[in-house]
């Protein structure tokens, strides 16, 4: 992979590791930072010893949003420009709630404006309790457009509008209570809370994580209906004369780890 300048990314167990890393700034995510994550996340996709993402920031904070000197730059620009700048924020978001590798971000000190798209278009979130979030766009005249999919379809539509509407800041503790995080836990446990959910992945299948995320975008809002299990039972019915789920069902009758688990 190229040499990356905002980001980093590495991998380790199983697992690939990306980290936001502009710390002067607070992470702020700018266009270099935009096109290396649609980089990584578009090869690791691609990569079968990869079984999940973990995203999180380096420094004080996991991100402050958008970079408010390159979003001033764009005055300047013409309409048809902002509208190519804000489609590849707005790619990004559906590259990370649609990539087939199940998404773990841990958030830490302030999360701003379009750092909250990166939060709800992840599969799993882990913050820490003092963790501070708030949607900023409205305060400087702008909008949370590109986020406001995913942001909704995570806490639902009317505390998006309180929380937008009003731009106040809310902790992690609140965020878990409002459904943005998984968990909240304090900042001295947050290793401890990110390692135990790994383990867990770690114990899963790999292709089945992989199946198991396509099939939650895949029925995710849909009717119940004869078309909906239709497909639900093509899905089982291929994954269970697969590789993996018969060393799975074997290594249970026999009351063994599987062999992806070691």
């Amino acid at each position: 992979m190229e040499t990356l300048q905002h980001i980093q990314f590495e991998k380790s167990n199983g697992f690939g590791y990306i980290l936001l890393n502009r710390p002067e700034v607070h992470n702020a995510i700018d266009p270099v930072m935009i096109a290396e994550l649609t980089r990584v996340f578009s090869i690791a996709a691609q990569d079968e010893t990869i079984r999940a993402l973990v995203i999180r920031g380096k420094g004080k904070s996991f991100s402050s949003g958008a970079d408010l000197n390159y979003m001033k730059s764009l005055v300047n620009s013409t309409k048809r420009e902002n509208l190519e700048d804000a489609g590849r924020l707005a790619a990004l978001f559906d590259i990370i709630y649609n990539c087939p590798l199940p998404v773990i971000t841990v958030a830490h000190g302030n999360v701003s404006g379009g750092a909250n798209g990166i939060i709800a278009a992840s599969d799993m979130v882990i913050c820490a309790d003092n963790t501070i979030f708030r949607f900023t766009e409205l305060k400087l005249g702008l909008v949370p457009a590109t986020i406001s999919p995913y942001i909704i379809h995570r806490i639902g539509e009317s505390l998006a509008a309180e929380l937008m509407f009003t731009s106040r800041k809310f902790s992690g503790s609140q965020a878990f209570s409002y459904g943005l995080v998984n968990k909240s836990v304090s900042e001295g446990e947050l290793e401890t809370a990110l390692n135990s959910l790994l383990d867990e992945l770690r114990s899963s299948g790999p292709i089945a994580l992989r199946k198991t995320k396509l099939l939650i975008r895949s029925v995710s809002g849909k009717e119940i209906d004869s078309e909906i299990r239709r497909f639900t039972s093509r899905v089982i019915a291929d994954v269970r004369i697969s590789p993996e789920a018969q060393e799975g069902m074997k290594a249970f009758l026999e009351k063994r780890n599987p062999e992806w688990s070691k």
